[in-house]
């Protein structure tokens, strides 16, 4: 019962931010131009923000063995998102460019969901490993989705581009703050410099405001989307049908094949598995061009849909 609390709570939470952007949006306080601009500055300021403090404070070279076990699900779910949606495209022939399919498909909630349902459910004694595993996530799926998943989101802006005019999608402000995190945080551990507190309670001021503003962002979205259009039942059933079900049977089966001692790790790699898009596909999108109205829509889909297959899954967790 407390993981279907959580869980209901956590997602409506999200979903009340979003509400805000939509009024926002159609009371016009926020323009379109007004969502553009929030959308760079998420984008250019706030998300390398995020990234590099989350990039230096949790990497931890003793925890190899956690960093395996997190990279291998991470690498499953992106393949699994990605082969599924190929047969699904294959199959049902959607409009929608299969790289925006497999991108909505491959690319979980990675903390905005994640964090506050485990903190939820596994209670406070749980609070810093809660927050090392999730920050185990943050390193391999960050670099993937501002590189592959920049590259697949916004595929159909480039098709007749060379392939220099594409790989260069991928290199943006929040890959180079990942990278950059990781680097800087490697180079503190081998020089046995000070952390730089000052700059890190800056950075994690600036961090904070990611999640507020790209919600208001995905409301604003689906506030100017025009739902007759972007409401096409195959792509969104496609997306729903990888993201929601085959996905998470995919993390049952790492973790009934894959020895992981650890109750909190394993909860957390299901819990991953199950999670909808990410959010920051819609500020990809948005950003350097993309399908806004169907990935709008189909976030606000998927994210009603896992407000009952996610506690589903959790009752599974072995």
């Amino acid at each position: 019962m407390v993981s279907f609390q959580a869980t209901i709570s956590a997602i409506l939470g999200v979903f009340l931010l979003g509400a805000l952007g939509y009024f926002a949006f159609r009371r016009r306080l926020i323009s379109q131009h007004g969502l553009t601009e929030i959308s760079r500055v998420l984008i250019d300021l706030c998300l390398p923000a995020a990234l590099f403090y989350a990039m230096f404070v949790q990497y931890d070279p003793t925890k190899t063995s956690v960093l395996w076990f997190v990279g291998s699900a991470q690498l499953l779910f992106l393949v699994v998102g990605m082969l599924a949606m190929w047969g699904l495209a294959t199959l049902w022939r959607p409009p929608q460019p299969l790289g925006t399919l497999c991108g909505l498909a491959s690319l979980q909630n990675n903390v905005y969901l994640p964090l506050p349902i485990a903190l939820a459910v596994l209670g406070p004694s749980k609070h810093i490993e809660v927050q090392f595993v999730i920050g185990c996530f943050v390193l391999f799926f960050t670099p993937i989705l501002w590189s592959v998943g920049v590259v697949l989101l916004t595929r159909s802006q480039t098709e007749n581009a060379g392939w220099w005019s594409v790989a260069r999608k991928g290199l943006n402000p929040p890959f180079f703050a990942a990278i950059a995190g990781l680097g800087a945080k490697i180079l503190w551990l081998h020089t046995g410099w000070q952390s730089p507190k000052i700059l890190l309670d800056v950075l994690q001021m600036l961090g904070n405001a990611t999640v507020p503003l790209a919600m208001l962002v995905l409301g604003g979205m689906l506030a100017e989307t025009q739902i007759s259009k972007a409401l096409e039942w195959r792509g969104i059933t496609a997306v729903a049908l990888v993201k929601l079900l085959i996905v998470p049977v995919s993390a049952l089966v790492f973790l009934r094949l894959v020895p992981i001692a650890d109750p909190v790790v394993r909860f957390i790699i299901l819990l991953e598995g199950t999670m909808p898009p990410a959010t920051n596909i819609s500020i990809i999108v948005r950003r350097f061009g993309g399908e806004t109205d169907f990935v709008a829509t189909t976030t606000f889909v998927t994210y009603l849909g896992c407000l009952f297959t996610v506690p589903l899954w959790l009752l599974l967790s072995p």
